[in-house]
């Protein structure tokens, strides 16, 4: 359940938004896919995120950020760009389950999601990278 709605709404998200992870991609075992998309899927985002933010699947998302960060630390910024990109995707849909469907989320998720709701801009993706380096 956890995983798919989570390729479910990765398909929608990066489909609508025109981003791929490659590293998320991959640890999710999935690529970007148009076929996979359903119109179904639309009409049933709602409840998708509220099952991807549930307790029942808060280990999953909160697995998928954590291996993230690792990934991301003790290494150089150029090579840590692949982790970011999944952390800018995974905050894009927390502040979608936050402020659009009104999902309760991890309390250490929704500091994430609130601490870095610019990582649009470089300078803020440099932050979160030396956030993460002590």
């Amino acid at each position: 359940m956890c995983k798919n709605n989570f390729i479910k709404i990765y398909n929608l998200v990066a489909i609508r938004e025109s981003i791929k992870c490659p590293l998320l991609e991959g640890m999710v075992n999935c690529k970007t896919d148009t076929q996979l998309h359903h119109e179904g899927d639309n009409l049933n985002e709602h409840y998708m995120y509220n099952e991807l933010f549930s307790p029942a699947c808060n280990t999953y998302i909160m697995d998928l950020f954590h291996n993230l960060i690792i990934k991301m630390k003790h290494v150089e910024f150029e090579k840590a760009q692949e982790a970011i990109e999944g952390l800018v995707f995974i905050q894009i849909i927390g502040a979608t389950a936050l402020w659009k469907y009104n999902c309760a989320i991890d309390p250490e998720l929704e500091n994430f999601v609130r601490d870095f709701d610019r990582l649009d801009v470089q300078e803020e993706r440099r932050r979160l990278y030396l956030s993460e380096q002590a």
